[in-house]
């Protein structure tokens, strides 16, 4: 008998601001798991969304992130 998997999704996301979109993911139905001023922890269901500000981005991996560019960067430990 095949038994279902369980898949967990995890999006990180650049944001201006992390307090802002915070609560804008508080309104569409997440919720907050952990907030700070460098990111935020966000999950409904097996979902999780972590939210990343622009400048601690660029701070931490030396990156500039273009304006109105979608960037995609996955990194695994």
């Amino acid at each position: 008998m095949a038994t279902a998997m369980s898949q967990e999704i995890w999006i990180n996301l650049l944001v201006k601001d992390v307090e802002r979109s915070t609560v804008f993911f508080n309104e569409i139905g997440f919720h907050a798991v952990s907030v700070g001023n460098e990111r935020a922890k966000l999950a409904i269901g097996q979902t999780t969304i972590l939210l990343f500000p622009d400048a601690a981005f660029e701070k931490k991996t030396y990156l500039v992130v273009p304006q109105n560019q979608p960037i995609v960067v996955n990194i695994f430990q």
